[in-house]
C-alpha cells in the first residue's frame, strides 16, 4: 500500500497521517478504532502510546504507529 492508500483506508488526508507519524497530532478515537481494525493495534495500546507522547516523549505515538503500519506498505520508497 502507498501512504495515500493507508490514509484513504483510515479516512484521513495523507498530510494528517504524516502529522500523526511525526507526533505533531494524534488521531481521534474513531480513527483509532479504524487503525485497530486495519492493522491490529489495540485501542488500549494506542492510548498508552498517546499518554506517553503527551507526558514523556512527543514522538512515542508516531513511532509506535509507524511500527504497526510499516509492514503494510509494500514499496520501501513510500515508507514514512
Amino acid at each position: 500500500m502507498l501512504k495515500k492508500e493507508v490514509a484513504d483506508k483510515i479516512g484521513v488526508h495523507p498530510v494528517t497521517l504524516s502529522r500523526w507519524l511525526a507526533g505533531d497530532r494524534y488521531p481521534e478515537r474513531d480513527k483509532m478504532l479504524i487503525i485497530h481494525e486495519l492493522f491490529g493495534w489495540s485501542v488500549t495500546q494506542q492510548m498508552l502510546a498517546y499518554e506517553k507522547s503527551t507526558s514523556e516523549d512527543p514522538r512515542a505515538y508516531g513511532e509506535a504507529l509507524a511500527k504497526h503500519i510499516e509492514p503494510w506498505v509494500a514499496d520501501p520508497e513510500t515508507r514514512y
